[in-house]
C-alpha cells in the first residue's frame, strides 16, 4: 500500500510538478510558471504599445514635414503700397529657382492658374500667401501670356521723350509721366528639363508696354506711391 502511494506521488510530481505533501501550495510550480508567463505577456504588451505610440508620432511628424505648403492669393490692398521693400523683406533679395525649387515651381504654376480667376494684368509674388505668409520675392506673372518674370530692372536710354501713363493698384489710381525709351531686363521662367530662369532683355515699343513694365518694377521696388 505504501509503495502504491509512493508511486502515485512520484507520478503526480513527474506529470504535474506537484508534490503530494505540498499542502501549503495548492498549485505548486505550475502557479509560479503561470505568474511569470503573465508578467512577461504584460511586459510585451506594454512594449508594443510604447513602440506603436512612438511610430505613430514619428509618422505624423513625417507627414506634416513633407506635406506641401498651402497656397492662396491675397487681393491687392492700398496698404501694400505703404510697405517699403525693406519692410516687405525684399531689400537685396533675388528670386533664385535653385533654392526651394519644389515650392517655387508650385508658386509659378499657382500664379499662372490664378490669372484665369482674376481680371488683373499682372499678379505679384507678394500677393501669394504660403501658409498665410506673403511670398516676398521680386517676381510677378504677366497674365496676358502667363509669363513668369523675376528680378526685373528698368534702365533709361539716352533718347529723350516721355508718355503719360494711367496706372492703378488696388483702389489707388495715378497718372504718371514715364520715360518713353527704356530697357527692361529680367529673368523669365523656362519650362526646360530641369526648369530654369533665363535672362532676357526687352525694349518695349507700345505705350501700353512702356507703362506696364515700369509700373511692375515700381510696385516691386516699393516706389510707385512716391511717383
Amino acid at each position: 500500500m505504501r509503495q502504491e502511494k509512493t508511486k502515485k506521488a512520484s507520478n503526480l510530481y513527474r506529470n504535474w510538478g506537484m508534490r503530494a505533501n505540498a499542502a501549503s501550495d495548492m498549485f505548486g510550480p505550475a502557479k509560479e510558471f503561470s505568474t511569470k508567463a503573465l508578467n512577461k505577456l504584460k511586459l510585451k504588451r506594454r512594449t508594443w504599445q510604447i513602440i506603436s505610440a512612438v511610430v505613430t508620432v514619428l509618422a505624423f511628424m513625417f507627414l506634416f514635414s513633407v506635406s506641401p505648403q498651402h497656397l492662396n492669393i491675397k487681393l491687392p490692398l492700398d496698404e501694400d503700397l505703404l510697405a517699403t521693400p525693406l519692410l516687405r523683406g525684399q531689400s537685396g533679395v533675388r528670386f533664385d529657382l535653385t533654392e526651394n525649387t519644389f515650392l517655387k515651381l508650385r508658386i509659378i504654376e499657382f500664379m499662372k492658374d490664378s490669372c484665369d480667376q482674376f481680371s488683373y494684368d499682372m499678379l505679384f509674388c507678394s500677393m501669394v500667401l504660403v501658409n498665410e505668409q506673403a511670398f516676398q520675392e521680386p517676381c510677378l506673372v504677366l497674365c496676358k501670356d502667363k509669363q513668369f518674370i523675376a528680378n526685373p530692372v528698368i534702365s533709361k536710354t539716352e533718347e529723350e521723350g516721355t508718355i503719360e501713363c494711367t496706372e492703378r493698384y488696388a483702389t489707388t489710381q495715378q497718372t504718371i509721366r514715364r520715360d518713353r525709351h527704356v530697357v527692361f531686363t529680367a529673368e523669365r521662367f523656362a519650362l526646360t528639363d530641369p526648369p530654369t530662369m533665363e535672362d532676357f532683355t526687352l525694349v518695349p515699343k507700345t505705350e501700353l508696354g512702356i507703362c506696364v513694365y515700369q509700373h511692375a518694377v515700381d510696385i516691386i521696388n516699393g516706389d510707385w506711391i512716391n511717383k
